[in-house]
Parts: structure tokens; sequence; C-alpha cells
């Protein structure tokens, strides 16, 4: 008996210092200045063995994130939806294959099943469908309730017979959390409160109501010549440029739907959320294998598609689930992205790994960091991601605020401390179009000259300043640019299509 309890005792230290190694590369890779803004969490075993938040949850606020941060989930929002429709399936409320015309008596479209919806594979018309009623009052605000009037007024066909493809539709688990409320009697916020929320103890992790202020802020380093991430929604709120209009249209007019998005959740929660699913608790576990099993088309053919942060090639979807099952191993999650917001949720039901990113500043290479999280507990090498500053960012700000000579000259020297500083024509290209759209055509005409003199053998560093030039009235120049860039580059069909439009 003795010799057993030394074993364990044996086994559980080795276990302990195992987790603290991985925890600690975890660490000197996160660690690293500006490495990463946001939260992660790391569980092996159940047991968390990297918790930790970087940065800030408002950055011009100052304000600094921590580990009980809540997050906009974004599109990992569908795995709560799921599992409320599963619920219902398990209390026999409603069928996978029932019709969702048989719960919703006005909605179009009586061939989609509800198993359609759960697996993107009904056809059915996504965002555009609102378009319509936009186009009579563009300061709408879109809410579950707008999307069978919707298709009604818009009268879209299927983009397919269901089942026969996947084609990733949000407006279908904005429909789902409309049945579960129809069949509930109760509001989808209230069900999930009551249903999974308080069951799985996620006391932090609630539907945002509306357009409610985020408790961490999206963000984004937009335009180009910025230097400092920014609020979406103050950038949004502007209005005035199209990528301003963009982000109102993706922020304000289509911000407010649920269950497509908008749970709102910690790292602490979202492990919450699967010890309650993996254990049975919120549904039985026949169920979740049914969920997480890759769906099937009508021709019988199990669909499947690429997914790097799951295992590459062979990776399917299921119900609300992203997942890639290759041999023992069955790995299952979801990502999750809204302007300002990445979010990845991954978990080794297999080997009892879970890891949990949430990014609120859109940063750069945050798949990769994801999968150097991977490596590390998988014992792999990890890459190299790029910390370096962008030159092309600076030398805008610098262009902005300052004169073009200094500007210029600043810009040289990045360009040769390639240890500390990335340059890229693209980025360039990039920042000249930001200015631009933000109407600093001079500034524009400046970027495109200098990437030019640094490019001259490249047809598009001609093509863009000729758009420069043409958008400061510039015809005649603008056509000797357009020429030059036709003679590098012969078959450039929107070029020759330019210069014709000039003549």
């Amino acid at each position: 008996m003795k010799k057993l309890v030394l074993a364990i005792l044996i086994a559980a230290v080795q276990q302990h210092l195992f987790a603290q190694k991985l925890a600690s590369r975890i660490d000197s890779m996160f660690g690293q200045k500006n490495y990463f803004n946001g939260c992660i969490l790391v569980a092996d075993h159940g047991k968390i063995i990297y918790h930790k938040a970087f940065g800030y949850a408002d950055v011009m606020a100052g304000k600094s994130l921590d580990t009980n941060a809540q997050f906009q989930t974004a599109s990992v929002s569908k795995v709560f939806t799921s599992a409320a429709i599963l619920q219902l399936v398990e209390r026999k409320k409603l069928k996978l294959n029932d019709p969702v015309k048989r719960y919703l008596n006005e909605f179009p479209y009586p061939e989609i099943t509800i198993r359609h919806l759960l697996t993107h594979t009904s056809g059915l018309p996504d965002v555009e469908i609102y378009d319509t009623l936009l186009g009579s009052d563009q300061e709408r605000i879109i809410k579950n309730t707008d999307l069978i009037p919707a298709l009604q007024l818009s009268k879209k066909p299927l983009h397919f017979i269901p089942g026969t493809k996947f084609d990733y539709c949000n407006t279908g688990y904005q429909l789902l959390a409309l049945l579960v409320e129809k069949i509930s009697g109760r509001t989808f916020s209230d069900y999930l409160q009551r249903n999974i929320f308080k069951p799985a103890h996620m006391y932090h992790s609630y539907l945002r109501a509306g357009l409610q202020e985020l408790p961490v802020k999206n963000q984004t380093i937009w335009p180009m010549y910025t230097v400092v991430p920014r609020d979406v929604d103050s950038i949004a709120a502007e209005r005035k440029q199209p990528f301003e209009k963009q982000l109102y249209y993706d922020t304000h007019t289509m911000g407010a739907t649920y269950g497509d998005q908008n749970i709102i959740s910690t790292t602490g929660d979202m492990l919450r959320f699967e010890k309650a699913l993996i254990s049975g608790k919120l549904f039985n576990r026949s169920l979740l294998n049914e969920a997480i099993a890759p769906l099937t088309l009508n021709d019988g053919r199990c669909y499947t598609e690429n997914n790097q942060a799951l295992g590459g090639d062979g990776s399917a979807y299921g119900f609300g689930w992203e997942t890639h099952i290759a041999g023992n191993d069955t790995i299952i999650g979801h990502s999750g992205y809204n302007r300002g917001i990445y979010v990845q949720y991954y978990i080794d039901l297999r080997n009892d790994r879970t890891i949990i990113l949430f990014d609120n500043t859109e940063g750069a290479s945050f798949l990769q960091k994801f999968l150097n999280v991977l490596c590390v507990l998988k014992g792999q090498p990890v890459k190299k991601v790029d910390l370096r500053s962008s030159a092309v960012r600076l030398y805008g700000h610098d262009l902005l605020t300052g004169n073009s000579e200094m500007a210029l000259i600043h810009l040289n020297k990045m360009r040769l401390d390639t240890a500390n500083y990335r340059f890229t024509p693209q980025q360039m290209n990039q920042l000249g179009y930001d200015f631009m759209r933000s109407g600093l055509i001079d500034k524009a005409m400046e970027t495109f000259k200098i990437n030019l003199l640094l490019f001259p053998q490249d047809f598009n560093r001609y093509d863009s300043y000729g758009d420069a030039l043409l958008a400061a009235g510039k015809k005649a120049d603008a056509l000797a640019m357009y020429q030059q860039a036709l003679s590098l580059n012969p078959g450039a069909i929107e070029i020759r299509k330019k210069i014709n439009r000039l003549r």
C-alpha cells in the first residue's frame, strides 16, 4: 500500500513539474514586450497550468486587462446556441429534422430543417437579406425579429438545395435563437442564464443586450498612419470615410443580433462551460458526440475543410462546432472574429487539453501565436513571430504629423535597421490608399511616389501613383503613370480600362 501511495505521489510531482515547464515556455513567448494584448488560458487534464492577461481592455483610457476580463466571443457564441438547441432536443421539445416552418409559421422556406441551420447547409441567404430593410432606413439597427420579415420582403431564393453544400451562414444561427425563444417561451438571454450559464457556474457570462457597451473594448490600429489601437465603436461613429462606414455597418447596423454572436464571457467561464459540456451536465454525451461528428451532405459525402487551428486538412463542422478527427484524436472548438476581436477556443478531448485565447486589438500573427501554444503542449518547436515595428506605419505617422523630408529620412533609417523594423512595398501601398480614403490626397501622392522610387520595376507602383494623381485632378500625369504600368504588365486589363476612360 505504501509503495502505491509513493508511486502516486511521485507521479503527481512529475506531472506538476511538467506543467510548470510548459507554463514557463508559454510565458517566455507571451511575456515578450508587445507580443500580445488579450487573455490566455491553458488547461491540462482539467487543471489550469497557465492563465494570464496582457495589455489593455481600453488603450485610450489606460484600463489594463486582467484574467477576469469579459470579452465579446464573436462567432464562438454559436457553440452556446447549439447547446441550447440540443437541450430542447433532449427534452423532446423539437427534433433535428423538423422543418423550421413547423415552429415559425411565417418562415418562407419549408424545406429547411433545424439540422440544416446547425450545420450551415441550409442555403439560406446571409446578412444581405437585410439590404431591403436598410434601403429605406440607413440608421436602422438590425434585430433578430427583423429576420423573417426581411426574408419575406427580399424574396431571395435559396443559394442551393438544403443539405447539398456547406456555406457559413450567420442568419441561420440568428434563426436558431428565435427558435429557442419560441419553443421555450423565454428570451434567449433568460434561457441561456437559466439553462447554460447557471448550471455551468458561468457567473461572469451573459448575452449582450442590443448595443450595450462592451466591458472590454474591441480595438483596431486603423488607418495605416496611426500607431495606437483605437476603439472600433469610436471609429465607426465618425462615418466619414468608406472604412468607417463599413465599421458602422459591422458593429452598429449588424451589431445587435444574437445566436450568431454577442455572448460575453471570460476565459475562466469558457473552461467551466467545457467541463459542464463534457460531463453531461448540460445534455447527454450521446448528443454531444452527434454534435461534434463531421456533417454528411445529401449525397453521402463528408464535408471537410482546412482548419489550421484544429489540425489542417480533414477538418469538418458539426452542430455549431468546428471539429477534427484523426485516428484516436478528436479536437473540437470554434474561432471567432469581429472587427477588433479575435477568439480561439480549442479542446483536445483525448488528451484533455484546452486553450482559450482572446485578442482585443486584432493583433498580428494571432493564429501563429495560438499554434505556438499548441506546439509547446506537444513538445514541438515554435515558430518565431515577427515583433518588429512597422516602418511604414511609423513613416505614415511622421508624414501626417511632420514634414515629408524628415519623414523620408526616418523611413530610410528604419529600412536599414532590419533587426528592429519591417518594411514591405505592399504596406506602403496600403498606407497610400488609407491616406486617399481619408481625403489626404497630398499625403497619398507622396507615399506612392516614394514607393515608386524604391521599386521602379513594379507596375503596381505606377498604377497606384496614377490613382492618387487622378484623385488630385492631374489627369495627364495619371495617364502617363498608367501607360508606364501597362508597358511593364501588358496583360493588366484593369489598367487598360483606366487608360481608355481617361482618353
